[in-house]
Formats: structure tokens, C-alpha cells, sequence
């Protein structure tokens, strides 16, 4: 039971890792399209 819900989380952790890796990617893409005109605004919390 215990290693059932140790895997369960690991796999959660491993999902949220792999989806903040693409939102900060997505982050970078819109920095670079449009970063002159909105990086004085945009503050990206870790």
C-alpha cells in the first residue's frame, strides 16, 4: 500500500516537473517574441 502511493507521487511529481518545464518554455517563446515590449512587466516567480 505504502509503495503504491510512493510510486503514485512520484509519477505527480514527475508530470508537474514536465508541465512547469513546457509552461517555462512557453515563457521564454513569448520573452523572446515579446520581450521588449513587455519584460519591464513580467515577472516570473520560480
Amino acid at each position: 500500500m505504502k509503495k503504491e502511493k510512493l510510486l503514485l507521487l512520484t509519477h505527480i511529481n514527475i508530470l508537474l516537473n514536465q508541465e512547469s518545464r513546457t509552461v517555462n518554455r512557453k515563457l521564454l517563446l513569448f520573452q523572446n517574441i515579446f520581450g521588449k515590449y513587455t519584460c519591464k512587466n513580467l515577472t516570473v516567480h520560480y
